[in-house]
């Protein structure tokens, strides 16, 4: 809504919810016998509740975790650029390709447009 709105993200509201987004990933990407991978995040992908009372961030809730894959009809991750350090946008399930997506949002957040 801030964004469509072009009302300016102040810096420490958004790193209170990357924060958050990273803990979330870092929860999904550390379960074990196997980890979670996101695999398809974008800026749609993240959820925003109201900010419990006394607290001013919302609380990040991720989304499509793990019907990404079930319901693209074209190659995993073909309109996105690859992960300089995962090498081809072939390898889907890479936690690396979640954080690097967490930078690009970011940098759209930031600067107002993708990287």
């Amino acid at each position: 809504e801030r964004l469509a709105a072009g009302r300016p993200l102040s810096e420490s509201w958004l790193a209170g919810v990357m924060r958050q987004l990273l803990e979330v990933l870092k929860h999904l990407h550390e379960q074990r016998p196997r980890s979670y991978v996101h695999g398809d995040l974008r800026l749609e992908s993240i959820v925003l509740s109201k900010p419990s009372e006394g607290e001013s961030e919302p609380h990040v809730v991720l989304a499509d975790l793990g019907l990404a894959d079930l319901l693209r009809p074209q190659p995993p991750h073909a309109s996105r650029p690859a992960v300089p350090e995962v090498g081809p946008s072939t390898e889907t399930s890479s936690p690396r390709r979640d954080i690097w997506s967490c930078g690009c949002i970011l940098h759209l957040l930031l600067a107002g447009r993708p990287p």
